[in-house]
């Protein structure tokens, strides 16, 4: 919800959201290993957690390049 809050970009704000509760997840996933649950559920939950951490970071750099590259407000494209 503090994503949605601060960024303009509804995609970015749900990547970001979802890759702290996959690593929340994770991290539960990591202390709690010896009380139960699979073996490969730290490994599977950690994995999802870097995809989405991965996604969220291409996202943001494709947003910050696309605002990069739009021109400003004084430099109209090729109006003298």
């Amino acid at each position: 919800m503090v994503a949605g809050l601060l960024a303009r970009d509804a995609l970015f704000a749900v990547l970001a959201g979802n890759a702290a509760g996959a690593t929340a997840h994770f991290v539960s996933h990591v202390v709690d290993r010896l009380d139960g649950g699979r073996d490969n559920d730290p490994a599977v939950f950690g994995a999802l957690a870097l995809l989405l951490i991965l996604l969220t970071v291409l996202r943001r750099a494709r947003n910050a390049a696309a605002i990069h590259d739009r021109p400003s407000a004084t430099n109209k494209g090729d109006h003298p």
